[in-house]
């Protein structure tokens, strides 16, 4: 069976799969290097030639809001630097000429991504500008042996709810599917090939069990 990236909203109450053909563009495209903002993260405001609203270091509560003059409790989660500037410079416009508005993320707590499963070193990386799905594992130092390279899963939140695409590494290698990039937040899924974690159990359990086996060198 074909594999390719589909992107669904995990349901276990739902007996139905999700169609393991879908296109890979299914998955929302990210912007490449993408910086968006998330609770935790410490941003700078500053409104040109307006120094008593312009701010350093404001801290986004774990809602993902913070407060301004003004304007009140603003929601800041999952926004661009760039989309967030627009808002404020719109709802300014009500006291201000023209404002200009330029936010700017001074400290990330949220631009990271996760690698876990059948990697040789899981964990947080920070993204640092364009990486994609081959270079999150890269980070992660690289596939164990006993990983299923046809089952990758990148696990994003969009709108509040959790959706997965399933990708094939090796197929991403012979270009024969779209190498994604991520978003901060992610968290990628390496599953496990079962078969060869299957043959390396029976290999160290071997000398108990008087099974003779051949080891790859």
């Amino acid at each position: 069976m074909l594999l390719a990236a589909a992107l669904v909203t995990p349901n276990v109450a739902s007996a139905a799969r999700p169609d393991p053909t879908i296109a890979a563009t299914s998955l929302p495209a990210a912007t490449p290097g993408q910086t968006v903002i998330g609770a935790g993260d410490l941003i700078d405001i500053q409104v040109y030639d307006v120094q008593q609203l312009s701010f350093q270091g404001i801290r986004i509560d774990p809602a993902g809001h913070f407060s301004y003059p003004l304007l009140g409790t603003i929601d800041a989660q999952g926004k661009a630097p760039q989309v967030l500037s627009a808002e404020m410079a719109e709802g300014l416009r009500r006291y201000l000429v023209n404002p200009q508005v330029t936010v700017f993320v001074k400290e990330s707590a949220t631009n990271t991504v996760t690698v876990i499963g059948s990697v040789t070193e899981p964990g947080k990386f920070k993204l640092i500008g364009h990486t994609s799905l081959m270079d999150a594992v890269a980070l992660a130092k690289g596939f164990t042996r006993i990983a299923d390279q046809k089952q990758v899963t990148i696990l994003r939140t969009i709108g509040g709810q959790q959706t997965a695409a399933l990708f094939d590494m090796r197929k991403i290698r012979r270009g024969e599917m779209t190498d994604p990039p991520l978003l901060g937040g992610d968290k990628v899924v390496v599953g496990i090939n079962h078969l060869e974690a299957a043959w390396r159990d029976a290999l160290l359990a071997a000398p108990l069990l008087g099974i003779f086996a051949q080891l790859n060198n």
